[in-house]
């Protein structure tokens, strides 16, 4: 009796020693195979988020934060530092101050601002074959000038072939096409993209200043997948002053395929000098948005005969090498790909989340926090917001946890593991009591999938539903 009640007493001791080191029967505890409770709390003033602080709520949970940043990049396109500390025992990370800014309002201009939006549509109604690009300027009294111009079609094989290149009466209207694209040789590797080229100049005139920028060349390069898919977007939108910088800042990009396709822009100035934006996953609604390349030049730096404004659209097939830069493929400041056009984007990272007793840890690359604001002033976020960061294994709770928003409001969240697979919740409305909870957020994304640099977890929330069909404005 004596020898089994020692055996008992010795396995009860090894159990109690498990329980204290990694929370048996403890829903908050971070046993091997599970994961760290966080909780993020936020403070907002008119047209400010006062602070954002996450904290770990589980003992022995701890931030590791060397090298971290924040910043906000708000719906107008400028961009802020946020200071961020975290706190001497690893628990908590304080962000400070940061301004917001309604989106756009894209007839305005300040001034000293003039410039030409346009329009670009992309017609493709079968395999290899693109139909046509046509070029519109869309604002009453603004015009296209093509004097001078022509253009070819670049494709993978080596071939260069003249496309047809005609402006209608009124200046308003050019058409690019037919022509045909070629996918990669299998022999090669990597992708090369089939390039349209208006060896220019093309001039763009705003009609109430009378303003003039010439772009030296213009380029779209499309990618031709396995399945010989073209990679076309349906329309591209862009802004090109005329005086100053352009009042609206982004490129955005319509009709590609959701979470498949990308795209980024390359812009030489009048100097020689190049400019590339990071590459834009599409969103599942097959938008992207550029948010502020075009922001960077001035009318007198992008015009004259040297300056190349180069569109490129890939796929995840495969990916592009030099003479076409190769950003990385960037899923997205917001539910848009680069800040949905109408969001704020308070990004911060990277961030690893670790347990010193148990062991576990995961790296977070960026966690994205998007807020709309209204034109009162008013910042649409919640008071608290709460998930599970997998250690080992999945999470226990896969949900998100939010508080604190006005009865309405809405909230996305997406969580995307190290290698791009993305999980993206449904659009849900805050209750009665201000509280959403988004089920299976993350979608079973396994610690070791998650970890990494290019990890994600993103969340947005927004009021406006302009047009009443439910769904908001921005994502």
């Amino acid at each position: 009796m004596r020898t089994a009640t020692l055996r008992l007493s010795l396995a009860a001791a090894l159990v109690a020693a498990l329980c204290f080191l990694v929370g048996c029967g403890d829903e908050g505890a971070n046993a091997p195979g599970t994961d760290a409770p966080l909780q993020g709390t936020i403070q907002v003033g008119p047209s400010a988020i006062n602070s954002v602080t996450l904290a770990t709520t589980a003992v022995g949970d701890v931030f590791e934060a060397a090298g971290a940043t924040a910043t906000m990049e708000r719906a107008d396109g400028t961009t802020e530092d946020v200071n961020l500390t975290l706190s001497a025992d690893g628990m908590t990370l304080t962000l400070g101050q940061a301004a917001v800014t309604p989106p756009l309002d894209l007839g305005a201009q300040a001034p000293t601002q003039a410039d030409v939006r346009v329009v670009a549509r992309v017609e493709s109604t079968k395999s290899g074959v693109i139909d046509s690009v046509t070029l519109t300027a869309r604002d009453p009294g603004d015009t296209l000038d093509i004097t001078g111009a022509k253009a070819h079609v670049e494709r993978p094989d080596g071939n260069y072939e003249a496309v047809d290149l005609t402006i209608n009466g009124d200046g308003t209207e050019v058409t690019l096409g037919p022509f045909t694209v070629e996918p990669t040789p299998s022999w090669r590797w990597f992708w090369i993209l089939n390039r349209l080229v208006i060896e220019g100049p093309v001039r763009v005139q705003d009609g109430p200043t009378g303003s003039t920028t010439e772009i030296g060349s213009l380029a779209f390069s499309f990618g031709v997948d396995k399945a010989d898919h073209v990679v076309v977007p349906e329309a591209v939108r862009a802004c090109i002053p005329t005086i100053g910088v352009a009042s609206d800042r982004r490129v955005v990009v319509e009709g590609l395929t959701p979470d498949h396709d990308y795209t980024w822009a390359a812009i030489t100035d009048n100097s020689g000098g190049v400019t590339y934006s990071k590459a834009y996953m599409a969103d599942d609604t097959g938008q992207a948005v550029i948010p502020d390349t075009l922001g960077q030049f001035t009318a007198d730096r992008l015009s004259g005969p040297n300056s190349h404004v180069e569109m490129c659209f890939g796929s995840t097939y495969k990916r592009t090498p030099p003479p076409v830069y190769w950003p990385p493929v960037y899923d997205g400041a917001g539910p848009g790909g680069g800040g949905r056009s109408g969001l704020n984007i308070l990004s911060i990272g990277p961030l690893t989340v670790a347990h010193a007793m148990a062991g576990g840890r995961t790296e977070i690359g960026r966690l994205r926090l998007g807020f709309e604001a209204l034109d009162d002033g008013t910042v649409v976020a919640p008071a608290t917001f709460a998930f599970n960061v997998p250690l080992r294994g999945l999470a226990r709770d896969q949900s998100v946890r939010i508080t604190g928003l006005q009865p309405g409001d809405f909230c996305q969240s997406r969580f995307v593991d190290n290698s791009g697979r993305v999980a993206r919740s449904p659009t849900i409305r805050a209750d009665s009591g201000g509280g959403a909870l988004i089920r299976d957020a993350q979608g079973g994304l396994p610690a070791s999938a998650y970890s990494g640099p290019d990890s994600r977890i993103s969340l947005f929330f927004a009021r406006t539903d302009a047009n009443g069909d439910g769904k908001p404005d921005w994502f």
